[in-house]
């Protein structure tokens, strides 16, 4: 058993990571990438420190190698999977920079951003290969192995993964996620006198960490996401908390956990009376031609990038067809100085290596970085795991488990709160989640439904599915 070189990243500082540099500081890490040496900021991922060094095309697509680079920063598309200290398809969103870490591009060759293999987008746009190079047999096995060798995300592992052995733990309340919703809830467990597990990827406060307005709802209040986030975690002891995934839910059977332990990954199981899902969303693509280029973020991601990392996109960048998300964000780049122009009606995204403009609204403008705002999309996949039933809702995002305003959920002893309950809002998400925390211990919150409605920031369409989804 070896020691896990890559330690969770700390929750950072309101101040931290200030605009845009290169992150040369006297603190500053150093690690090297295809061979170059970056300086990066302690506890940073390593795909933002990749970006602030000005390397976003960091992967290949898999048939044409066209450039990739970071699109959610959630660990949750391919744009950042990268090769660490001989481990393959490492999420670089996802994992924070260590002092001597040897980081590497995995698709592409001699590297992602001077791969030779792109000429394969040029020469062969609309190649048939299902039908090609199948006769005569000699032909059709050298082509083969090229294909292997082209395309796949890395190679088998050079370097040693680290493991830890797994646990078996009892709770009352396995809580899993540790944004708003999640955080809520582990909260009302706690202050309730009861055990609880809070499981979670980074403990940075999911969409707390870069919401930086004021927040007031119930007896939560803090000047910004990040301070609530903090003060959110200190009422949850840390032995308490779980870093890593809820990976599996069984009916009468413990929840398996994999932990991102100082020792290693292991995987724990977790025998709990009551759970809490409160797993977020997933941000998608915007239907609009060039959105995988690299330099195109979600919203969200855009949202990460600026208000919790501080680190800037592009400037200029351009903002289309925004909606809660990107409008956050376009009022956050503003304050941060930066240039932002709002496309409405977006055309395409120009660029290659990197978005150099975008078209739309009858203007070309020239930016940097562009910024789309698809929505997210409710977590899913824990959910149908534990037998909850879903419905379809346009205006909340997608499937959205069927429940009460109080988090409960048709199957006994399981609750869903936030973003995958189909609640858009950081407040609402918070309303739910202390709501769930206390049903899920015996007590009786009320007027829940009327204190979302209420506080919960919903736009009347919004408001009214998700009325129709607690009522179903």
């Amino acid at each position: 058993m070896s020691k896990n070189p890559y330690p969770p990243a700390a929750l950072p500082s309101l101040g931290a990571g200030a605009r845009g540099d290169d992150g040369a500081s006297e603190d500053a890490v150093t690690f090297t990438w295809d061979g170059d040496q970056i300086q990066a900021r302690p506890g940073e991922p390593i795909a933002v420190a990749l970006w602030r060094a000005g390397h976003v095309t960091q992967t290949r697509s898999l048939k044409y190698h066209r450039p990739r680079g970071p699109m959610c920063m959630t660990g949750d598309c391919p744009g950042c999977l990268i090769r660490v200290d001989g481990v393959p398809n490492v999420r670089g969103c996802r994992t924070p920079v260590v002092d001597g870490m040897d980081a590497e591009s995995q698709t592409g060759w001699p590297s992602a951003e001077t791969d030779v293999f792109s000429i394969v987008d040029r020469l062969f746009e609309r190649f048939d290969h299902e039908r090609s190079f199948v006769r005569p047999q000699p032909v059709n096995q050298v082509y083969e192995a090229i294909a292997r060798r082209m395309a796949g995300f890395g190679t088998q592992p050079t370097g040693e993964v680290a493991t830890s052995p797994g646990r078996h733990l009892e709770t009352d309340v396995l809580v899993a996620g540790g944004g708003p919703a999640g955080l809520a809830a582990a909260r009302a467990v706690h202050q309730a006198g009861r055990e609880v597990r809070l499981v979670d990827e980074d403990m940075h406060g999911g969409s707390l960490s870069y919401h930086h307005e004021p927040i007031e709802v119930g007896d939560l209040a803090a000047a910004d996401g990040p301070s609530l986030a903090e003060d959110l975690l200190d009422e949850v002891p840390d032995r308490r908390r779980i870093q890593g995934a809820v990976v599996g839910l069984y009916e009468d059977e413990p929840a398996a956990v994999l932990a991102e332990e100082p020792e290693g990954l292991a995987v724990h199981t977790v025998d709990a009376e009551t759970t809490v899902l409160a797993v977020g969303g997933y941000e998608g693509p915007s239907i609009v031609e060039g959105n995988d280029t690299p330099g195109v973020l979600g919203a969200r991601a855009a949202r990460i990038l600026l208000g919790r990392w501080g680190l800037e996109p592009g400037d200029p960048v351009a903002v289309l067809d925004p909606d809660r998300q990107g409008r956050a964000f376009a009022d956050l780049a503003t304050e941060r100085g930066l240039t932002v122009h709002t496309l409405d009606d977006p055309e395409w995204i120009e660029g290659e290596e990197r978005v150099e403009a975008v078209v739309g609204d009858k203007r070309r403008v020239d930016v940097e970085a562009a910024v789309i705002d698809p929505g997210v999309a409710p977590s899913a996949e824990l959910g149908r795991q534990a037998g909850v039933p879903y419905t379809w809702q346009d205006e909340l995002g997608g499937r959205v488990p069927l429940h009460r305003a109080d988090g409960r959920t048709p199957v006994p002893d399981v609750y869903v709160a936030g973003t995958c309950a189909g609640l858009p809002t950081v407040e609402a998400a918070l309303v739910q989640g202390q709501a769930a925390g206390q049903r899920a211990v015996g007590e009786q919150p009320q007027a829940i439904a009327r204190m979302i409605e209420a506080e919960g920031g919903l736009r009347d369409e919004e408001r009214d599915a998700i009325r129709s989804v607690w009522n179903e």
